[in-house]
């Protein structure tokens, strides 16, 4: 291998090409940086979509349950009463009630404070969920998502029961 430096020039010449010497180290530069940047960024977001799927596994299942009755009674001013029975185990306590009901292009939210004991026995729970602002509901099937949510007595650790359905607004 013959290898000649040009010193005026700059220049090296490695096997018959000649290759100006800061455009290789400029290069050479550049990809080490991106290799140093790019590198974390792939391990930070692996680790963000990794963490909530970790997280959720990490948390009990079956110590909350919801069901909602299918029919949800249209108010004339537009808001919804609905009955909903929640139950939760031994050792858990009750925090809130969320539901989202949509029609459509409307819909609602509300969150109820059931304070029910946790003692696996089911309680009802009737609520009112107020009207919606972007427009009104009327007669027919709704869909409808609840969450309600508890805590762990002991340790403070959240879990919660989740249901979606469809339920029929009337009067």
């Amino acid at each position: 291998m013959q290898l000649a430096l040009k010193v005026s020039g700059a220049f090296r010449q490695q096997g018959g090409c000649q290759v100006k010497l800061g455009q290789v180290s400029q290069a050479f530069r550049s990809r080490a940086l991106q290799r140093v940047i790019a590198l974390p960024v792939v391990v930070l977001a692996a680790t963000a979509a990794a963490a909530p799927v970790a997280m959720a596994q990490d948390r009990p299942v079956g110590v909350a349950h919801e069901k909602t009755a299918k029919q949800v009674h249209l108010n004339r001013d537009g808001s919804l009463s609905l009955v909903t029975r929640l139950a939760c185990d031994p050792g858990w306590e009750s925090s809130d009630f969320t539901v989202f009901i949509s029609q459509g292009d409307v819909s609602a939210d509300g969150l109820v404070e059931p304070s029910i004991p946790c003692d696996g026995r089911w309680h009802t729970v009737r609520y009112d969920v107020p009207a919606p602002v972007n427009g009104t509901f009327h007669r027919g099937q709704a869909h409808f998502n609840g969450q309600f949510l508890v805590f762990n007595t002991g340790s403070g650790d959240p879990s919660a029961a989740h249901e979606q359905t469809t339920v029929r607004l009337g009067s």
